[in-house]
Protein backbone atom coordinates (compact mmCIF):
# COMPACT_ATOMS: atom_id res chain seq x y z
CA UNK A 1 0.00 0.00 0.00
CA UNK A 2 3.30 2.76 0.49
CA UNK A 3 2.90 2.41 -3.58
CA UNK A 4 -0.19 5.10 -3.42
CA UNK A 5 2.28 7.05 -0.75
CA UNK A 6 4.88 7.09 -3.33
CA UNK A 7 3.37 7.60 -6.59
CA UNK A 8 0.83 10.24 -7.23
CA UNK A 9 -2.54 9.79 -8.47
CA UNK A 10 -1.82 11.59 -11.46
CA UNK A 11 1.56 9.63 -12.28
CA UNK A 12 -0.27 6.92 -12.35
CA UNK A 13 -3.34 7.94 -14.62
CA UNK A 14 -0.10 8.92 -16.76
CA UNK A 15 0.85 5.38 -17.17
CA UNK A 16 -2.64 4.01 -17.24
CA UNK A 17 -3.46 6.45 -19.75
CA UNK A 18 -1.01 7.76 -22.63
CA UNK A 19 1.23 4.77 -21.60
CA UNK A 20 -1.00 2.25 -22.44
CA UNK A 21 -3.00 3.97 -25.24
CA UNK A 22 0.39 4.05 -26.87
CA UNK A 23 0.88 0.40 -26.58
CA UNK A 24 -2.82 -0.46 -27.34
CA UNK A 25 -3.60 2.21 -30.32
CA UNK A 26 0.24 3.24 -31.31
CA UNK A 27 2.66 0.86 -31.81
CA UNK A 28 1.44 -1.76 -34.08
CA UNK A 29 0.86 1.04 -36.61
CA UNK A 30 4.12 2.40 -36.35
CA UNK A 31 6.04 -0.56 -36.47
CA UNK A 32 4.07 -1.52 -39.56
CA UNK A 33 4.97 1.81 -41.12
CA UNK A 34 8.74 1.60 -39.92
CA UNK A 35 8.89 -1.85 -41.93
CA UNK A 36 7.39 0.08 -45.19
CA UNK A 37 9.51 2.99 -44.84
CA UNK A 38 12.52 0.14 -44.66
CA UNK A 39 11.45 -1.76 -47.61
CA UNK A 40 11.15 1.92 -49.69
CA UNK A 41 14.62 3.13 -48.75
CA UNK A 42 15.96 -0.16 -49.48
CA UNK A 43 14.26 -0.32 -53.10
CA UNK A 44 15.08 3.54 -53.31
CA UNK A 45 18.91 2.48 -53.12
CA UNK A 46 19.18 -0.54 -54.99
CA UNK A 47 17.17 1.54 -58.24
CA UNK A 48 20.02 4.42 -57.55
CA UNK A 49 22.69 2.11 -57.48
CA UNK A 50 21.44 0.00 -60.46
CA UNK A 51 21.97 3.31 -62.77
CA UNK A 52 25.12 4.32 -61.16
CA UNK A 53 27.29 1.98 -59.33
CA UNK A 54 29.49 5.31 -58.40
CA UNK A 55 26.42 6.51 -56.51
CA UNK A 56 27.16 3.97 -53.88
CA UNK A 57 30.46 5.58 -53.11
CA UNK A 58 29.04 8.70 -52.68
CA UNK A 59 26.30 7.21 -50.50
CA UNK A 60 29.48 6.52 -47.86
CA UNK A 61 29.92 10.13 -46.67
CA UNK A 62 26.39 10.63 -46.82
CA UNK A 63 25.44 7.97 -45.11
CA UNK A 64 27.86 8.93 -42.22
CA UNK A 65 26.60 12.49 -42.29
CA UNK A 66 23.27 10.69 -41.88
CA UNK A 67 24.11 8.77 -39.20
CA UNK A 68 25.22 11.44 -36.94
CA UNK A 69 22.52 13.85 -37.69
CA UNK A 70 19.96 10.86 -36.66
CA UNK A 71 21.81 9.99 -33.82
CA UNK A 72 21.91 13.95 -32.19
CA UNK A 73 17.96 14.43 -33.33
CA UNK A 74 17.13 10.87 -31.56
CA UNK A 75 18.63 11.80 -28.40
CA UNK A 76 17.10 14.99 -28.01
CA UNK A 77 13.57 13.44 -29.18
CA UNK A 78 13.61 10.79 -26.69
CA UNK A 79 14.38 13.12 -24.10
CA UNK A 80 11.92 15.30 -24.98
CA UNK A 81 9.16 12.78 -25.23
CA UNK A 82 10.47 12.33 -21.66
CA UNK A 83 9.96 15.25 -20.12
CA UNK A 84 6.64 15.83 -22.25
CA UNK A 85 5.33 12.54 -20.60
CA UNK A 86 6.43 13.75 -16.77
CA UNK A 87 5.17 17.07 -17.23
CA UNK A 88 1.91 15.90 -17.98
CA UNK A 89 1.60 13.66 -14.69
CA UNK A 90 0.93 17.21 -12.41
CA UNK A 91 -1.71 18.24 -15.03
CA UNK A 92 -3.27 14.98 -13.98
CA UNK A 93 -2.75 15.46 -10.83
CA UNK A 94 -4.37 18.88 -10.28
CA UNK A 95 -7.27 17.89 -12.42
CA UNK A 96 -7.77 15.42 -9.72
CA UNK A 97 -7.54 16.98 -7.32
CA UNK A 98 -9.50 19.87 -8.61
CA UNK A 99 -12.27 17.81 -9.30
CA UNK A 100 -12.41 16.33 -5.65
CA UNK A 101 -11.84 19.25 -4.20
CA UNK A 102 -14.32 21.67 -6.18
CA UNK A 103 -16.58 22.69 -3.29
CA UNK A 104 -13.46 23.49 -0.89
CA UNK A 105 -11.65 25.35 -3.86
CA UNK A 106 -14.85 27.43 -4.24
CA UNK A 107 -15.27 27.94 -0.26
CA UNK A 108 -12.07 29.66 -0.17
CA UNK A 109 -12.51 31.55 -3.44
CA UNK A 110 -9.00 30.01 -4.64
CA UNK A 111 -10.59 29.51 -8.38
CA UNK A 112 -8.32 31.70 -10.16
CA UNK A 113 -5.02 30.95 -7.75
CA UNK A 114 -6.17 27.02 -9.26
CA UNK A 115 -6.70 28.26 -12.89
CA UNK A 116 -3.14 29.97 -12.27
CA UNK A 117 -1.57 26.99 -11.43
CA UNK A 118 -2.83 24.26 -13.48
CA UNK A 119 -2.24 27.39 -16.37
CA UNK A 120 1.22 27.33 -15.28
CA UNK A 121 1.59 23.19 -15.55
CA UNK A 122 0.53 23.45 -18.81
CA UNK A 123 2.46 25.73 -20.07
CA UNK A 124 5.49 23.66 -18.94
CA UNK A 125 4.18 20.94 -20.72
CA UNK A 126 3.90 22.70 -24.00
CA UNK A 127 7.51 23.53 -23.50
CA UNK A 128 8.20 20.33 -24.59
CA UNK A 129 5.64 20.04 -27.32
CA UNK A 130 7.20 22.99 -28.62
CA UNK A 131 10.47 22.60 -28.59
CA UNK A 132 10.00 18.89 -30.10
CA UNK A 133 8.10 20.42 -33.39
CA UNK A 134 11.13 22.68 -33.27
CA UNK A 135 13.31 19.70 -33.18
CA UNK A 136 11.05 17.90 -35.78
CA UNK A 137 11.93 21.37 -38.67
CA UNK A 138 15.63 20.94 -37.62
CA UNK A 139 15.60 17.68 -38.91
CA UNK A 140 13.45 18.17 -41.91
CA UNK A 141 15.98 20.91 -43.23
CA UNK A 142 19.11 18.55 -42.75
CA UNK A 143 17.10 15.85 -44.02
CA UNK A 144 16.28 17.69 -46.86
CA UNK A 145 19.72 19.22 -47.77
CA UNK A 146 21.39 15.74 -47.60
CA UNK A 147 18.66 14.65 -50.32
CA UNK A 148 19.47 17.22 -52.42
CA UNK A 149 22.82 16.41 -52.44
CA UNK A 150 22.61 13.05 -53.65
CA UNK A 151 19.63 14.01 -56.07
CA UNK A 152 22.66 16.20 -57.66
CA UNK A 153 24.84 13.72 -57.49
CA UNK A 154 22.39 11.24 -59.00
CA UNK A 155 21.98 13.99 -62.26
CA UNK A 156 25.36 14.13 -62.31
CA UNK A 157 26.47 10.87 -62.51
CA UNK A 158 23.73 9.66 -64.45
CA UNK A 159 24.72 11.97 -67.14
CA UNK A 160 27.96 10.52 -66.73
CA UNK A 161 26.57 6.84 -67.24
CA UNK A 162 25.00 8.09 -70.08
CA UNK A 163 27.70 10.02 -71.94
CA UNK A 164 30.17 6.90 -71.36
CA UNK A 165 27.49 4.21 -72.45
CA UNK A 166 27.59 3.13 -76.30
CA UNK A 167 24.73 4.28 -78.98
CA UNK A 168 23.47 0.52 -78.52
CA UNK A 169 22.11 0.94 -74.76
CA UNK A 170 22.01 4.87 -74.97
CA UNK A 171 17.94 4.08 -74.53
CA UNK A 172 18.06 2.01 -71.48
CA UNK A 173 20.80 4.42 -69.95
CA UNK A 174 18.29 7.27 -70.34
CA UNK A 175 15.05 5.11 -68.92
CA UNK A 176 17.16 4.03 -66.01
CA UNK A 177 18.35 7.88 -65.21
CA UNK A 178 15.05 9.12 -65.56
CA UNK A 179 13.90 6.31 -63.12
CA UNK A 180 16.61 7.08 -61.11
CA UNK A 181 15.85 10.85 -60.83
CA UNK A 182 12.29 10.24 -60.31
CA UNK A 183 12.90 8.09 -57.33
CA UNK A 184 15.22 10.28 -55.80
CA UNK A 185 13.28 13.60 -54.63
CA UNK A 186 11.43 11.33 -52.61
CA UNK A 187 14.05 9.81 -50.82
CA UNK A 188 14.04 12.88 -47.94
CA UNK A 189 10.44 12.18 -47.05
CA UNK A 190 11.24 8.49 -46.81
CA UNK A 191 14.69 9.28 -44.49
CA UNK A 192 12.50 11.61 -42.42
CA UNK A 193 9.65 9.76 -41.68
CA UNK A 194 11.92 6.30 -41.24
CA UNK A 195 13.53 8.22 -38.64
CA UNK A 196 10.84 9.47 -37.13
CA UNK A 197 9.12 6.24 -37.14
CA UNK A 198 12.21 4.76 -35.39
CA UNK A 199 11.96 6.96 -33.05
CA UNK A 200 8.35 7.22 -32.11
CA UNK A 201 8.64 3.46 -31.80
CA UNK A 202 12.32 3.72 -29.57
CA UNK A 203 10.04 5.89 -27.36
CA UNK A 204 7.00 3.82 -26.80
CA UNK A 205 9.54 1.40 -25.43
CA UNK A 206 10.17 3.53 -22.51
CA UNK A 207 6.18 3.27 -21.94
CA UNK A 208 6.54 -0.01 -22.21
CA UNK A 209 9.56 0.20 -20.03
CA UNK A 210 7.08 2.09 -17.58
CA UNK A 211 4.34 -0.14 -17.35
CA UNK A 212 6.74 -3.18 -16.93
CA UNK A 213 7.52 -1.50 -13.77
CA UNK A 214 4.09 -1.53 -12.16
CA UNK A 215 3.78 -5.05 -13.50
CA UNK A 216 6.47 -6.36 -11.54
CA UNK A 217 5.73 -4.42 -8.15
CA UNK A 218 6.05 -6.95 -5.67
CA UNK A 219 2.31 -8.01 -4.43
CA UNK A 220 0.52 -7.11 -0.93
CA UNK A 221 0.91 -11.15 -0.37
CA UNK A 222 3.89 -13.10 -1.32
CA UNK A 223 3.12 -15.62 -4.04
CA UNK A 224 4.16 -19.15 -2.39
CA UNK A 225 3.94 -18.62 0.92
CA UNK A 226 2.17 -21.47 3.39
CA UNK A 227 -0.47 -19.67 4.86
CA UNK A 228 -3.06 -21.05 7.28
CA UNK A 229 -6.55 -21.43 6.65
CA UNK A 230 -8.63 -19.88 9.84
CA UNK A 231 -11.49 -21.12 11.03
CA UNK A 232 -15.20 -20.72 9.03
CA UNK A 233 -16.24 -18.83 12.80
CA UNK A 234 -12.43 -16.97 13.42
CA UNK A 235 -12.44 -14.92 15.16
CA UNK A 236 -15.02 -15.80 17.57
CA UNK A 237 -13.91 -14.13 20.79
CA UNK A 238 -11.94 -11.09 19.66
CA UNK A 239 -8.60 -11.23 21.45
CA UNK A 240 -5.94 -9.08 20.48
CA UNK A 241 -2.63 -9.07 21.44
CA UNK A 242 0.53 -6.66 19.94
CA UNK A 243 3.92 -8.39 21.04
CA UNK A 244 6.96 -5.95 20.59
CA UNK A 245 6.16 -4.89 17.01
CA UNK A 246 8.00 -2.43 15.58
CA UNK A 247 7.30 -1.02 11.69
CA UNK A 248 7.83 1.78 9.36
CA UNK A 249 6.30 2.74 6.28
CA UNK A 250 9.20 2.20 3.77
CA UNK A 251 13.32 1.49 4.03
CA UNK A 252 15.03 4.44 5.56
CA UNK A 253 12.02 5.83 7.32
CA UNK A 254 11.58 6.01 11.09
CA UNK A 255 10.01 3.43 12.87
CA UNK A 256 6.24 4.67 13.72
CA UNK A 257 5.89 1.67 15.79
CA UNK A 258 8.85 1.14 18.12
CA UNK A 259 8.60 -1.78 20.08
CA UNK A 260 4.57 -1.75 20.83
CA UNK A 261 3.06 -4.20 23.05
CA UNK A 262 -0.47 -4.36 23.93
CA UNK A 263 -3.31 -7.18 25.02
CA UNK A 264 -6.83 -6.56 24.36
CA UNK A 265 -9.53 -9.11 25.70
CA UNK A 266 -12.88 -10.21 24.22
CA UNK A 267 -15.43 -7.81 24.05
CA UNK A 268 -13.08 -5.12 25.23
CA UNK A 269 -13.35 -1.90 23.84
CA UNK A 270 -10.22 0.23 23.94
CA UNK A 271 -9.28 3.73 23.23
CA UNK A 272 -6.38 4.60 21.44
CA UNK A 273 -5.01 8.41 21.98
CA UNK A 274 -1.94 10.38 21.55
CA UNK A 275 -0.28 13.34 20.32
CA UNK A 276 0.28 14.02 16.25
CA UNK A 277 2.72 11.44 15.05
CA UNK A 278 2.82 9.03 18.03
CA UNK A 279 1.77 6.24 16.16
CA UNK A 280 -2.63 5.30 16.34
CA UNK A 281 -3.65 4.99 13.15
CA UNK A 282 -0.33 2.88 12.47
CA UNK A 283 -2.32 0.16 15.04
CA UNK A 284 -4.47 0.17 12.55
CA UNK A 285 -2.15 -0.59 9.57
CA UNK A 286 -0.11 -3.00 10.96
CA UNK A 287 -4.13 -4.82 11.86
CA UNK A 288 -5.00 -4.59 8.28
CA UNK A 289 -1.78 -6.02 7.10
CA UNK A 290 -0.78 -2.86 4.66
CA UNK A 291 2.37 -2.57 5.55
CA UNK A 292 4.70 -5.44 6.77
CA UNK A 293 6.03 -5.82 10.15
CA UNK A 294 10.25 -5.50 10.42
CA UNK A 295 9.70 -7.55 13.78
CA UNK A 296 7.12 -8.87 16.35
CA UNK A 297 3.64 -10.32 16.43
CA UNK A 298 -0.09 -9.54 15.95
CA UNK A 299 -2.21 -12.26 17.56
CA UNK A 300 -5.95 -12.30 17.01
CA UNK A 301 -7.67 -15.47 19.03
CA UNK A 302 -4.05 -16.64 18.59
CA UNK A 303 -3.78 -16.77 15.01
CA UNK A 304 -0.99 -15.31 14.04
CA UNK A 305 -2.41 -13.01 11.20
CA UNK A 306 0.45 -12.68 8.93
CA UNK A 307 0.19 -16.57 8.41
CA UNK A 308 -3.33 -15.84 7.20
CA UNK A 309 -4.25 -14.92 3.84
CA UNK A 310 -4.93 -11.06 3.15
CA UNK A 311 -8.51 -11.49 1.94
CA UNK A 312 -9.59 -13.14 4.41
CA UNK A 313 -8.26 -11.32 7.15
CA UNK A 314 -9.70 -8.17 5.91
CA UNK A 315 -13.09 -9.54 4.90
CA UNK A 316 -13.26 -11.24 8.70
CA UNK A 317 -12.24 -7.50 10.19
CA UNK A 318 -15.03 -4.31 10.64
CA UNK A 319 -13.64 -0.56 10.09
CA UNK A 320 -15.48 2.88 10.55
CA UNK A 321 -12.91 5.06 8.71
CA UNK A 322 -12.53 8.69 9.12
CA UNK A 323 -13.76 9.50 5.77
CA UNK A 324 -16.87 7.09 5.11
CA UNK A 325 -16.45 5.28 1.67
CA UNK A 326 -19.39 5.17 -0.44
CA UNK A 327 -20.02 4.60 -3.91
CA UNK A 328 -22.61 5.58 -7.22
CA UNK A 329 -25.79 3.23 -6.43
CA UNK A 330 -28.42 2.22 -4.47
CA UNK A 331 -28.45 2.41 -0.93
CA UNK A 332 -29.12 -1.14 -0.57
CA UNK A 333 -25.89 -1.80 -2.81
CA UNK A 334 -23.47 -0.11 -0.31
CA UNK A 335 -24.83 -1.85 2.32
CA UNK A 336 -24.56 -5.18 0.85
CA UNK A 337 -22.92 -4.82 -2.15
CA UNK A 338 -22.42 -8.91 -2.67
CA UNK A 339 -26.21 -9.15 -1.88
CA UNK A 340 -25.76 -11.28 1.27
CA UNK A 341 -28.59 -10.32 3.26
CA UNK A 342 -32.27 -9.82 3.07
CA UNK A 343 -34.09 -6.60 3.04
CA UNK A 344 -35.43 -7.59 6.62
CA UNK A 345 -32.05 -7.58 8.25
CA UNK A 346 -31.14 -4.55 6.51
CA UNK A 347 -34.03 -2.42 7.80
CA UNK A 348 -33.67 -3.96 11.01
CA UNK A 349 -29.54 -2.49 10.93
CA UNK A 350 -30.68 1.05 9.89
CA UNK A 351 -33.15 0.73 12.88
CA UNK A 352 -29.86 0.09 15.14
CA UNK A 353 -27.90 3.05 13.42
CA UNK A 354 -31.19 5.37 13.92
CA UNK A 355 -31.32 5.74 10.13
CA UNK A 356 -34.67 3.53 9.52
CA UNK A 357 -36.78 6.68 9.16
CA UNK A 358 -35.47 8.99 7.35
CA UNK A 359 -34.86 6.32 5.15
CA UNK A 360 -38.74 5.06 5.16
CA UNK A 361 -39.56 8.84 4.56
CA UNK A 362 -37.54 8.66 1.26
CA UNK A 363 -39.70 7.54 -2.02
CA UNK A 364 -37.19 4.72 -3.30
CA UNK A 365 -36.32 3.22 0.36
CA UNK A 366 -33.75 1.38 0.28
CA UNK A 367 -32.87 2.18 -3.54
CA UNK A 368 -32.10 5.42 -3.27
CA UNK A 369 -29.79 6.57 -5.66
CA UNK A 370 -26.15 7.93 -3.80
CA UNK A 371 -24.24 9.96 -5.46
CA UNK A 372 -20.40 9.46 -5.81
CA UNK A 373 -18.77 9.21 -2.26
CA UNK A 374 -22.70 10.05 -1.21
CA UNK A 375 -22.67 13.52 -2.27
CA UNK A 376 -26.82 13.86 -1.31
CA UNK A 377 -25.92 12.56 2.11
CA UNK A 378 -25.02 14.49 5.02
CA UNK A 379 -21.14 13.51 6.82
CA UNK A 380 -23.10 12.23 9.65
CA UNK A 381 -25.63 9.95 7.67
CA UNK A 382 -22.32 8.66 5.50
CA UNK A 383 -20.81 7.64 8.42
CA UNK A 384 -23.99 6.09 10.00
CA UNK A 385 -23.88 4.15 6.65
CA UNK A 386 -20.99 2.52 7.42
CA UNK A 387 -21.61 2.10 11.08
CA UNK A 388 -24.98 0.09 9.55
CA UNK A 389 -21.82 -2.02 6.87
CA UNK A 390 -19.94 -2.73 9.95
CA UNK A 391 -22.82 -4.40 11.65
CA UNK A 392 -24.23 -6.12 8.60
CA UNK A 393 -20.25 -7.83 8.86
CA UNK A 394 -21.02 -9.47 12.52
CA UNK A 395 -17.30 -9.39 12.97
CA UNK A 396 -16.06 -9.51 16.36
CA UNK A 397 -13.44 -6.94 15.99
CA UNK A 398 -14.31 -3.42 14.88
CA UNK A 399 -11.79 -0.47 14.41
CA UNK A 400 -13.10 3.02 14.21
CA UNK A 401 -10.24 5.36 12.65
CA UNK A 402 -11.05 9.07 13.99
CA UNK A 403 -15.17 7.92 13.00
CA UNK A 404 -16.44 10.92 14.66
CA UNK A 405 -14.17 13.74 13.93
CA UNK A 406 -16.27 15.12 11.31
CA UNK A 407 -19.79 14.46 11.80
CA UNK A 408 -22.01 16.65 14.78
CA UNK A 409 -22.64 15.73 18.50
CA UNK A 410 -25.89 14.04 18.04
CA UNK A 411 -24.50 12.00 15.26
CA UNK A 412 -21.48 11.06 17.82
CA UNK A 413 -23.78 10.38 20.74
CA UNK A 414 -26.00 7.99 18.27
CA UNK A 415 -22.34 6.12 17.30
CA UNK A 416 -21.65 5.59 20.84
CA UNK A 417 -25.17 4.74 21.94
CA UNK A 418 -24.60 2.16 18.83
CA UNK A 419 -21.19 0.93 20.05
CA UNK A 420 -22.91 0.09 23.74
CA UNK A 421 -26.00 -1.64 22.62
CA UNK A 422 -25.39 -3.40 18.93
CA UNK A 423 -22.10 -4.18 19.49
CA UNK A 424 -21.62 -4.55 23.32
CA UNK A 425 -20.35 -7.64 22.16
CA UNK A 426 -17.66 -6.69 19.80
CA UNK A 427 -13.95 -5.74 20.38
CA UNK A 428 -13.38 -2.25 19.50
CA UNK A 429 -10.56 -0.59 18.91
CA UNK A 430 -11.49 3.41 18.73
CA UNK A 431 -8.51 5.57 17.39
CA UNK A 432 -9.30 9.41 18.74
CA UNK A 433 -8.09 12.65 18.62
CA UNK A 434 -11.34 14.09 20.94
CA UNK A 435 -10.74 13.20 24.09
CA UNK A 436 -14.08 13.18 25.03
CA UNK A 437 -15.11 10.15 22.32
CA UNK A 438 -12.92 7.63 24.33
CA UNK A 439 -14.17 8.85 27.83
CA UNK A 440 -16.76 5.68 27.87
CA UNK A 441 -14.17 2.95 26.73
CA UNK A 442 -13.29 0.20 29.48
CA UNK A 443 -9.94 1.16 29.11
CA UNK A 444 -7.46 3.97 27.63
CA UNK A 445 -3.84 3.12 25.75
CA UNK A 446 -1.85 6.31 25.69
CA UNK A 447 0.76 6.28 22.87
CA UNK A 448 4.03 8.29 22.86
CA UNK A 449 6.90 7.55 20.04
CA UNK A 450 5.05 4.43 18.58
CA UNK A 451 5.13 2.76 21.78
CA UNK A 452 2.36 2.38 24.64
CA UNK A 453 3.18 4.74 27.59
CA UNK A 454 0.10 4.31 29.85
CA UNK A 455 -2.89 2.09 29.84
CA UNK A 456 -5.97 1.90 32.56
CA UNK A 457 -9.65 2.79 32.69
CA UNK A 458 -10.27 6.67 31.55
CA UNK A 459 -11.84 8.35 34.19
CA UNK A 460 -8.92 7.42 36.61
CA UNK A 461 -6.13 8.74 34.20
CA UNK A 462 -8.01 12.11 33.77
CA UNK A 463 -8.38 12.18 37.57
CA UNK A 464 -4.44 11.09 38.29
CA UNK A 465 -2.30 13.44 38.63
CA UNK A 466 1.02 13.30 36.19
CA UNK A 467 -0.83 10.99 33.98
CA UNK A 468 -0.37 11.08 30.37
CA UNK A 469 -3.90 11.13 29.95
CA UNK A 470 -4.40 14.28 32.16
CA UNK A 471 -1.55 16.05 30.42
CA UNK A 472 -3.63 15.36 26.93
CA UNK A 473 -6.61 16.46 28.46
CA UNK A 474 -5.24 19.72 30.20
CA UNK A 475 -3.88 20.51 27.01
CA UNK A 476 -6.69 20.07 24.30
CA UNK A 477 -7.63 23.38 24.76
Amino acid sequence: MSFFDTNPLGRILNRFSVDQQKIDVQLSPTASQLVMYVFNLTGTLIILTSNSPWIAISLLPLSYLYVKVASFYRSSSRELQRLDSISKSPIYTAFTEAVNGTATIQAFGATDRFAQDNAHKFDYNCRAGFISYAANRWLTVRLEFLSNILLMLTALLSVLTFQLSGSASSSAAAAMAGLALSYAPGLSDTLNWLLRQFTTLETMMVSIERLVQYARIDPEEVVGRALNKPAPDWPARGAISFKDVTMCYREGLPNVLDGMSLEVAPSEKIGIVGRTGAGKSSVLVCLFRLVELKSGLIEIDGEDIYKLPLRQLRSRLAIIPQDPVLITGTLRYNLDPFDEFSDELLWKTLGQCSMEAATRAHPDGLSRQLDERGANLSMGQRQLVCMCRALLKNSRVLVLDEATASVDRETEDLIQRTLESALSHVTTLLIAHRLETIMNCDRVVVMAAGKVVESGPPLTLRETAGSRLRELWEARG
